[in-house]
């Protein structure tokens, strides 16, 4: 028998094996749903293992890009359309590929009277009110975007009631700039002082990409029955992808009430603190 024909019959028994087991294989009952959008979803459920478990396949590839299209499929596209309790609406789109070099585009317009979906981002916000609007655009290329048009925040207010105070009559405008970052100006009333709110949000070069300023006079901190406070605070936040916070300054105490054994909690006084005794000095 020649090589040849050792190895064909080699593999014709190997196939034979392999077809015999497959037949043995049952697979168990799944459910096929299909979305509006053509999209079709096999659910197979395994109730005897406490894992969830998914795979999607897309077509794609440069042999599906259409004719005279070259390099669609190489790029990325979402689209959000909602509407927010009746009377807010989103609508945001966006476009990039892989490479770094591809080019972005993308839209936000929102219209939002309804500002409770705030509380999701905080459990110490209550009952936040207000109108956000936007027209947002995005551009460059996924190493170095840019953003254009503008959002507002007017006429907000809020509740904090762990530290029994009401934020109020904040307005905080966004404009883009003509370098393709944008510059962040408004303020927020806290008792009888006011927070002003600076800074900007930039992806060119190296540069730390949210930069705000927080400055202000008499800014009632905390009003509560253990702890009131009124301060100037004078500070810069940083922020940066999969950095720490960053925040430095400083700020000028005005008023500090405190009752020291009524709050549940505290913190170990830095070695620079003195804590002076006004009735025992000593």
């Amino acid at each position: 028998m020649t090589l040849f024909r050792k190895i064909s019959v080699a593999l014709v028994a190997a196939f034979a094996f392999n077809g015999a087991i497959a037949a043995d294989i049952k697979l168990p009952e799944y459910q096929t749903v299909t979305f509006d959008n053509g999209a079709t979803v096999l659910l197979m459920p395994r109730k005897d293992v406490p894992l969830i478990a998914a795979s999607i396949a897309v077509r794609g590839g440069a042999l599906a890009d259409p004719a005279g299209r070259d390099g669609t499929a190489a790029r990325l596209g979402a689209t959000l359309s909602t509407t927010l309790n009746e009377v807010g609406r989103i609508q945001a789109q966006v476009s990039n590929g892989w490479d770094a070099y591809s080019p972005l585009s993308g839209s936000l317009v929102a219209n939002v009277e309804d500002l409770t979906f705030v509380e999701l981002f905080s459990p110490d916000i209550v009952e936040p009110s207000g109108r956000l609007t936007a027209d947002i655009t995005l551009g460059g290329t996924r190493a170095q975007p840019t953003i254009g048009g503008q959002a507002r925040l007017s006429d907000f207010k809020t509740e904090i009631p762990s530290l029994a105070i009401a934020l109020e009559d904040g307005n905080i405008n966004l404009d883009a700039l003509p370098d393709g970052t944008a510059r962040i100006a408004g303020s927020v009333r806290s008792g009888q002082g006011t927070l002003n709110i600076g800074g900007g949000i930039g992806w060119q070069g190296e540069g730390t990409p949210v930069v705000l300023t927080l400055r202000g006079t008499d800014v009632l901190v905390s009003d509560t029955s253990d702890m009131h406070i009124i301060a100037s605070p004078d500070l810069t936040v940083r922020y940066a992808a999969l950095q720490p916070l960053n925040v430095t300054g400083k700020v000028f105490v005005d008023v500090a009430l405190l009752d020291l054994e009524g709050l549940s909690e505290g913190v170990s006084a830095s070695p620079d603190v003195v804590v002076l005794d006004p009735v025992d000095p000593d």
